[in-house]
């Protein structure tokens, strides 16, 4: 059943990532310049996979336990995305360019909170259809 609560944080996990590419994730220079998540080939890269790998895991609704796992799956991307701009962030800082974050690295947080809400009501979903099996 694609009307299931899981699917509304999965598909808002990726809404975020894809306001999170269209969003100033920090300037530096006061300002001057602003880095977006199109300044990294391997973060808007990911960033993209991300997008295809998540609407690929609300198709995969009758394998509950697939689609834990690459909700895991998922947030490891996810991490590896918001370290390669954390990493951009600190190499700034480092050459003191005094970059201040803008809000597009918040959507990764936001992101980030959806996924695991996904993954706790996969496994409500789970417990509930093995509990009703019990049943029969």
């Amino acid at each position: 059943m694609i009307q299931r609560v899981q699917t509304v944080y999965l598909a808002l996990a990726a809404i975020f990532v894809g306001i999170f590419l269209g969003l100033p994730l920090f300037s530096y220079n006061n300002g001057e310049v602003v880095y977006t998540a199109f300044h990294s080939t391997i973060g808007l890269a990911c960033s993209i996979l991300f997008i295809i790998a998540t609407v690929g895991v609300i198709l995969m609704y009758k394998n509950r336990p697939l689609q834990i796992k690459l909700t895991g799956t998922l947030i490891v991307l996810l991490a590896i995305v918001a370290g390669i701009y954390k990493f951009q962030f600190f190499h700034y800082i480092s050459i003191n360019y005094h970059p201040t974050l803008k809000a597009g690295l918040f959507m990764l947080l936001f992101s980030l909170i959806f996924l695991f809400l996904a993954i706790r009501n996969i496994r409500k979903d789970e417990k509930l259809v093995r509990s009703s099996d019990r049943l029969r």
